[in-house]
């Protein structure tokens, strides 16, 4: 259940990505995982698995507590605690993203810059959306008005088809608009 939440999750704030459940490692090895940018595993895994000791730079290891893996070897890579709320999982998801991919390098995101797609003031405005305050404060940020906040706000979601501020987030984080430390 966990790993079909995570998918979920990573499917609705990472739309660029492609996310793959595998039941066991048999199944994960015979679907070329060479192709996968990451590979997020459970602690099960990680100790029956030689080809995910060879990779774990690729590898998030997916953790139920705080302490992080309790393994027979130490485990110094990044990991994921799925058992949290949306919020913090979602800020988890957004520090691994900065610490793999600082400034939204090497990700496999289509070759479509932000400013392509949002003009100077919609980045202003995205940025402070993503920083939580709210349409008053934007604008008075700004010295706009608050309908042209209200307006940009609208804009930038339909030109980045997305709904949720914390979607805006994970395409503000990994397109190198704002620092996870920012938020």
């Amino acid at each position: 259940m966990a790993a079909i939440g995570l998918k979920r999750l990573l499917e609705l704030l990472v739309p660029f990505v492609q996310v793959e459940i595998f039941p066991d490692y048999i199944a994960f090895e015979s679907a070329e995982p060479q192709r996968f940018v990451h590979q997020f595993v459970d602690a099960v895994t990680l100790e029956h698995s030689a080809y995910i000791a060879a990779n774990l730079r690729r590898t998030v290891l997916l953790v139920d507590n705080e302490e992080g893996p309790t393994l027979s070897q130490p485990f110094r890579q990044p990991t994921l605690n799925y058992h949290l709320e949306e919020k913090q999982l979602v800020y988890q998801l957004l520090k691994l993203l900065q610490h793999g991919h600082p400034h939204g390098n090497n990700l496999p995101v289509p070759h479509q810059q932000p400013t392509e797609k949002l003009s100077k003031r919609e980045i202003d405005v995205l940025r402070l959306i993503v920083k939580g305050f709210i349409n008053k404060e934007i604008a008075d940020q700004l010295n706009i008005a608050l309908t042209t906040v209200i307006t940009h706000r609208k804009n930038i979601m339909t030109k980045l088809a997305m709904r949720s501020v914390s979607a805006l987030t994970i395409y503000a984080v990994t397109h190198g608009l704002i620092e996870i430390d920012e938020i």
